[in-house]
């Protein structure tokens, strides 16, 4: 192509002096790729490509909210423009985390929350918890809880883990990944139940961490992380039951099988253990009457052991567990196979919605309905609300009909919601986009 590009500008304003002609030819040559399909169609590929890695940053420079923080935007650039970005705020993060994390550091989350100001909230939000996670990727870390890969939330007075290990460049959780952090969590709830959770029972969870060659090495670093969060984070059954009841009668049999081996890890069964997992087995539909037979009957060493009693309640002579955790990994490795054994799809959907952590209603954290609009902006907001996109015809009669302004209106709930959660909803271009997204934590 060896036309050179040229365009005319002419300016609104007559005082700018008429038509303005630019001809590349006496200049630098540039070709016109606009006569050519070919190019033409990749640069249209190339440019909407920016604006999707753009959108988000876009949406939140475009809140009026002044609750937004630097860092909340910066999460949201492309990691080409981020890593070329010169921010206080981001400046103070990166030299933190270069001093300080060197392999699993727990920091305390009210702390690290305040570089954002968040310190004072009752809890996050969704989008403010994806900020940090993104944040923290974008700066070579990992962290848990990650909200996008772990499903749990920071709690604004608990503890929080720092690693050093990059997230792998478009990484999505494997369905061995949900299975064995499923497991962990329900372990924890066993492990903590007696208020100390002991060594052989984190070499015991460890083992089924490392001893799964399934798992990524990024995945076992990640799982590593979650399990020492939930070592430090207050146990919780909230919302499993409900779940659990989707997962397979194998399935819940092969868990079931692997919390009694959690049970006898450390060689001692307390009545708060024994307790926990009867009643995850009542979740499980295993029967918590079956607790009891299936600790006796568990094959893990000849010389048996006392079960530590309540006052008034009897022993229990249970098998003492051996010393060699390995050997026990192979047991838990035997009912991960099992696990395996249904279809891959099914158990990556199943796990997501029963991995979905106790907090996740929490998320919701502005229950505030649309009672705080007008009349007419709340009734062009719930009709707006029911789709992602409207053709702008379609929204301009639906105004037309109530009497609405829709750009003023589009700013109130704009307004209205940025107040909430920190970004705008509706977008107005050649269409009217929702956010629907957004929706989840305003309703």
């Amino acid at each position: 192509n060896k036309t050179s590009l040229k365009f005319d500008y002419t300016a609104a304003s007559p005082s700018i002096g008429g038509q303005i002609k630019v001809n590349f030819e006496t200049e630098k040559f540039i070709p016109d790729i606009t006569l050519l399909k070919g190019p033409l169609n990749r640069f249209i590929e190339i440019a909407k490509k920016c604006e999707s890695m753009l959108d988000g940053y876009s949406r939140i420079l475009g809140s009026r909210s002044k609750e937004i923080h630097d860092l909340e935007r910066l999460a949201l650039l492309p990691k080409e423009l981020f890593e070329k970005t010169d921010n206080e705020h981001l400046k103070k993060l990166r030299e933190l985390l270069k001093k300080n994390v060197h392999g699993f550091v727990k920091v305390d989350a009210k702390s690290f929350l305040s570089i954002w100001g968040w310190h004072s909230l009752a809890n996050l939000s969704k989008k403010q918890h994806e900020s940090i996670c993104l944040l923290i990727e974008k700066l070579g870390y990992s962290i848990a809880p990650d909200i996008r890969y772990h499903k749990a939330k920071i709690s604004i007075d608990g503890k929080i883990i720092l690693f050093d290990d990059p997230v792998p460049e478009n990484f999505v959780p494997s369905s061995d990944f949900w299975l064995t952090a499923l497991i962990i969590r329900l372990g924890m709830i066993v492990s903590k139940s007696d208020q100390e959770v002991d060594k052989s029972e984190i070499l015991y969870l460890s083992s089924l961490i490392y001893g799964n060659n399934k798992l990524s090495k990024y995945e076992k670093r990640s799982l590593r992380a979650y399990m020492e969060w939930r070592i430090h984070e207050q146990s919780s059954k909230a919302g499993l039951k409900k779940k659990i009841e989707r997962l397979t009668n194998n399935q819940k049999k092969s868990i079931g099988h692997i919390l009694i081996q959690i049970v006898n890890a450390d060689g001692k069964i307390t009545p708060q253990e024994i307790d926990a997992t009867e009643t995850l087995f009542t979740s499980l539909g295993l029967g918590r009457n079956n607790v009891i037979e299936l600790l006796h009957n568990s094959k893990t060493a000849s010389s048996p052991i006392t079960v530590a009693k309540a006052e008034g309640e009897a022993d229990y002579s249970i098998p003492q567990p051996p010393p060699d955790i390995s050997r026990d990994a192979l047991r838990l490795d035997e009912n991960i196979i099992k696990l395996r054994s249904a279809e891959t799809k099914q158990i990556q959907n199943i796990l997501t919605d029963i991995f979905e952590d106790e907090q996740e209603e929490i998320g919701t954290t502005h229950q505030v309905p649309s009672d705080n609009l007008s009349d007419k902006h709340r009734a062009l907001y719930e009709f707006l609300i029911t789709k992602g996109q409207w053709p702008l015809d379609d929204v301009n009669s639906f105004c037309k009909e109530k009497d609405i302004m829709l750009e003023g209106a589009v700013e109130i709930i704009n307004e209205w919601t940025g107040s909430l959660v920190n970004s705008p909803l509706i977008e107005l271009a050649d269409m009217v986009y929702v956010d629907i997204d957004l929706l989840e934590e305003l309703t």
